[in-house]
């Protein structure tokens, strides 16, 4: 081939915008096409409006943003410019594409196709461009993943730069961009609850008569009462300030966080016009229901934000969605002009000709209703990690029937996982540019190009992905809750027979073309084989009566070797996964996303249920889905409002346990529930333990206060403070099975209180202190269902040979000795307790008790949340609380607990703004007012006997009060709970001739 040559001239002056990207791209395409470099003047190439003729710039006068000129002159001078940032970058990559065939199918070198071009003829002329869309975004903007964005979450999970930089050069090359709209869920950043929520609860929506700020994740909750002036004003000042700083900008969004929890205060239901919508499940924040219809209001607030905005910004306008509960058209406010209304929208469902006749009603009652109409697309969502979802000719006709109905604007959630759901995008970018587009055409295009002899095996692949995808009776394609239904929907949809016949294709493709291209769509191909492999394994285990969604649960005869080979398959796509991190091969991001957001992929979920059965094993713990059989023993009021029954449920050895539960008398709805694991010596007698079950049921929880083994009614003399269960019993193996047994009495309290009619099982928690803070770290990182746990005095597990191996033997280090196996024990625990749910460790930095961390808790605890962090990625692991100077003290009793407490469980009578007012009660005085009984050995001012103990005015509680029976009753029983029936059933249990089980 003889090289062509060609003269790039460069001026000195750039003009308005720089264009030395567009002039090295051309150069560098050029050269790679014609194997010349330049600099022999055989053809001229004029980049950018500086260099432009004046013909040009006069053309480019009459175009819009983005819009560009190639024009081509008699003596062959090309010039290639264009307006704003973008447009003469835009007219060089047209070019490219047009003249010397260049084409980027996907991001990256393996997507770049580069013809040979030895004779570069071009016939004078002039061709002007505009896009038809003036916003072409792949997005996705805002709070994404909690708080984070999308691209700042990659980054987070090890994403590199330079593979974001790839993908945003790939968007340029193929001309998406245009307008820069600042766009996603905003809420968070406009009215941070962490900054207004306690000064001004009035600015959140009301939701079941309380303000709600308290549970943002960052992304969902603590929506805005969009009545108050205030709310408007801040959004206002917060327009003003993002213009201001990013004057490049055309809009802004104020789009309310995800999910629902819209205000009911009188004000805003004033606005609503009446009508109800049906929503879908949500599996992050509900379920489907039929809600009301509140856009009226959210237009009013709206349009009010944008009327503020034009008065210091006229050309600048604001985002709003138009989505869940305000997706329809308003009925009685009028849009302001300023305002861009963006819908959101599923293309891949309009090849359901019912539902994109609905969805096209809806889109077009805005456009009657809207000037500035945009689209918000989910090309992926997080129920749909990257699987094939491909749709070209429906997205064609999708994109058209929007331009024709007024829509300018137009996002889609994106990923970057091009080798299975690639051509959706390079079709999109081509479209949003000309909706005219021949999809045929384009799809022909890319086959050629992109796969030489290997097109027709390549052809036949991709669209027999995208007609199995059509046909799908199924809708989207879904990873969500992880129940047998999506399992068989997606065996249905892609089964074995069905992929092997694309493999056929893969390999009849590589076969004719060994490329780079071919084996980038291999690897797409290797995810989706494998992801289908282990669901198919996934399945075996639903139909054997195994649960995976939220929590492992086995069938009552499980096969070992079955969920064996499923953890096996989900292992091995996990790998696949993470070597292609930084390619374009899977969508990285959202498969992760899919992973911690949705109970479907269970791989976490089984790694972990391992575990917990390893070590409930170890300590020969009963299975935590054991039934309680519980028992009532009658009931009294400590106070009035307060109930408190008295209760007992079975645990492991068939003994029982006797408890008292606490109740308010008044409740609305379920309540959330508080387990109290007592310290050596303590049990339901102790002050702490009834004072808390008081306190709480205050606050509108249930709470189960219950004897250890070997005091109180489980001690052979009805006695308290024995601290029985210290003594060393031989065999060893009777300390790991003391400590198993006081897992199990957690466990079994769970289960008693989820099948309590009042109380809500999804906001189950559990405090320990001392003895019970190292029982209830154990059980928190077994016991899944807990959905918090308070450990005060305690919760410093340490390493081998160090505190909680060498103390007290048979309750505390033969049980956590047992647990060697699992490495570094205290991170492997405290991981597995993060995956469950939160926990905080309260502790006084000059408790003398606690020697493990040789009293510098500070050190301590950051060295253990950094180790178990690495164990659980995404998780805050644990928070701490610490009082200066203090000693051993139930802590959660006190007002950070407390408020820590109403964060995670939501009590019906508390806020956290009520519980900073409260009063407090110093427990010495309290006691010896009432003649409460206390542990000697902590009624000291440094020690427990100096707690400021939340609330005033908590009775003090007699024993017979707070006995399950009548003593003369006990006695006729107690061998059903007592230490010496455990020690005499456990050893039967060694010698084979007993069972441990509840």
């Amino acid at each position: 081939m003889k090289p062509l040559s060609f003269l790039l001239l460069v001026s000195a002056n750039l003009g308005a915008f720089d264009d030395s990207e567009a002039r090295r791209e051309l150069a560098h395409y050029l050269t790679k096409a014609t194997g010349s470099p330049q600099g022999n003047p055989a053809r001229r190439f004029l980049v950018g409006q500086s260099e432009a003729p004046a013909a040009v710039k006069a053309a480019l006068a009459q175009l819009p943003e983005d819009g560009y000129v190639i024009d081509i002159a008699a003596n062959g001078t090309v010039t290639l410019a264009g307006n704003g940032g973008d447009g003469t970058a835009f007219a060089v990559y047209d070019f490219l594409e047009r003249f010397l065939g260049v084409r980027w199918l996907w991001p990256g070198e393996s997507g770049e196709v580069v013809a040979p071009v030895d004779n570069l003829r071009l016939k004078p002329g002039r061709i002007v461009e505009k896009p038809a869309f003036v916003w072409r975004s792949l997005g996705p903007a805002g709070a994404l993943w909690g708080p984070l964005d999308k691209w700042t979450k990659e980054r987070e999970l090890g994403v590199s730069a330079e593979h974001q930089r790839t993908q945003k050069l790939w968007e340029r090359r193929n001309r998406l961009g245009g307008l820069r709209v600042q766009g996603g869920h905003a809420f968070g950043e406009i009215l941070p609850p962490a900054r207004y929520g306690a000064s001004h609860p009035e600015y959140f929506a009301l939701v079941n008569g309380k303000r709600d700020f308290e549970h943002f994740d960052g992304k969902h909750g603590a929506q805005p009462c969009t009545t108050n002036p205030d709310v408007i004003r801040l959004t206002v000042d917060y327009c003003r300030r993002f213009l201001q700083a990013n004057p490049s900008h055309h809009a802004v969004s104020i789009s309310l966080n995800d999910g629902r929890g819209f205000c009911e205060c009188d004000r805003c239901r004033r606005q609503d016009a009446g009508a109800q919508r049906h929503e879908a499940a949500d599996p992050e924040t509900g379920g489907a229901a039929t809600l009301p219809v509140i856009t009226d209001r959210i237009i009013a607030f709206a349009s009010q934000v944008a009327a503020g905005v034009a008065q210091t910004h006229p050309d600048r306008k604001v985002l709003l969605f138009a989505y869940g509960m305000y997706k329809d058209p308003p009925r009685r406010e009028r849009v302001h002009p300023n305002l861009i209304i963006q819908y959101t929208m599923h293309a891949s469902g309009h090849r359901d000709p019912e539902y994109a006749r609905k969805e096209f009603d809806e889109l077009g009652r805005w456009s009657k209703a809207a000037r500035n109409l945009a689209v918000y697309e989910y090309f992926v969502q997080g129920a749909m990690p990257d699987l094939p979802r491909l749709f070209p000719n429906t997205l064609a006709s999708s994109v058209r029937r929007l331009h024709s109905l007024g829509y300018r604007y137009y996002e889609t959630q994106a990923g970057d996982g091009y080798a299975l759901n690639g051509l959706n995008y390079y079709l999109l970018a081509r479209l949003l540019w000309n909706p005219q587009s021949d999809p045929e055409a384009l799809q022909r295009d890319y086959f050629e190009r992109g796969f030489g002899r290997a097109a027709p095996a390549v052809s036949r692949y991709l669209h027999q992905l995208a007609e199995r995808y059509a046909g799908s009776a199924n809708g989207d394609v879904k990873m969500s809750d992880g129940g047998i239904a999506e399992h068989r929907a997606l065996d249905r949809l892609y089964p074995p027979e069905f992929r092997e016949s694309l493999r056929r294709d893969l390999a009849e493709a590589a076969s004719l073309e060994d490329s780079v291209r071919v084996k980038f769509l291999a690897k797409g191909f290797r995810y989706f084989d494998l992801t289908m492999t282990a669901v198919e394994r996934s399945l075996g285990l639903l139909e054997a009566g195994w649960t995976l969604s939220r929590r492992v649960t086995p069938p009552a005869k499980p096969d070992g070797k079955a969920f064996d080979a499923a953890l096996s398959a989900w292992d091995q796509r996990n790998q696949h996964v993470e070597r292609n991190r930084n390619g374009f091969e899977v969508a990285y991001f959202w498969v992760r996303y899919n992973d911690a957001n949705r109970s479907f992929v269970p791989l976490a979920r089984m790694r972990d249920f391992d575990k917990r059965t390893r070590i409930r094993s170890a300590l020969f713990a009963a299975n935590s889905a054991t039934r309680s059989r519980p028992r009532s023993h009658g009931s009294f009021e400590p106070e009035p409002g307060i109930v408190a029954e008295r209760v007992s449920y079975t645990t492991a050895y068939g003994l029982r346990v006797p408890a008292i539960l606490y109740l308010p008398r008044k409740r609305a709805g379920k309540i959330p529930a508080l387990i109290v694991v007592n310290g050596h010596g303590g049990d339901k007698y102790s002050w702490y333990a009834f004072y808390s079950g008081i306190l709480y049921a205050r606050a509108g929880a249930a709470v189960l206060t219950y004897d250890p083994i070997g005091e109180g009614e489980r001690n052979a003399g009805h006695e308290s403070g024995t601290r029985a269960h210290d003594r060393m019993q031989p065999p060893p193996e009777l300390g790991a099975r003391l400590g198993g047994l006081m897992m199990t009495d957690v466990m079994q309290a769970v289960s008693y209180l989820e099948n309590r009619a009042e109380v809500d099982p999804r906001r189950i928690g559990a405090m320990g202190y001392s003895m019970g803070s190292f029982v209830l770290s154990l059980a928190g990182a077994v016991e899944p269902r807990l959905r918090a746990t308070v450990l005060v005095g305690g919760g410093n597990l340490d390493g081998p040979g160090e505190y909680w191996d060498t103390s007290k033997q048979m309750c505390q280090g033969l049980p956590y000795r047992a647990l060697s196996f699992l490495g570094d024990r205290a991170a492997e625990v405290y991981a597995l307790r993060a995956k469950a749910g939160p926990t905080l460790i309260f502790n006084g930095t000059g408790d003398t008790i606690l020697q493990g961390s040789k009293r510098d808790f500070y050190a301590h605890f950051d060295d253990l949340r950094r180790r178990a962090g690495l164990l659980a990625p995404g998780t805050r692991v644990f928070e701490n609380q610490y009082e200066e100077r203090v000693g051993h003290r139930p802590f959660f009793v006190t007002k950070g607990a407390a408020e820590w407490l109403e964060r995670q469980l939501d009590f019906p009578e508390w806020t956290v703004a009520q519980i900073q007012a409260m009063p407090v009660t110093h427990i010495l005085s309290w006691a010896r007012e009432r003649a409460v009984d206390t542990d000697k050995l902590y009624a000291t001012e440094h020690r427990a006997g100096g707690t400021q103990a939340l609330g005033q005015n908590v009775p003090g509680l007699t024993r017979e009060q707070l006995s399950a029976w009548p003593r003369s009753e006990w006695e006729t029983i107690k061998g059903e709970m007592i230490y010496e029936s455990w020690l005499e059933r456990a050893r039967r249990v060694l010698s084979g001739e007993g069972s441990a089980r509840p």
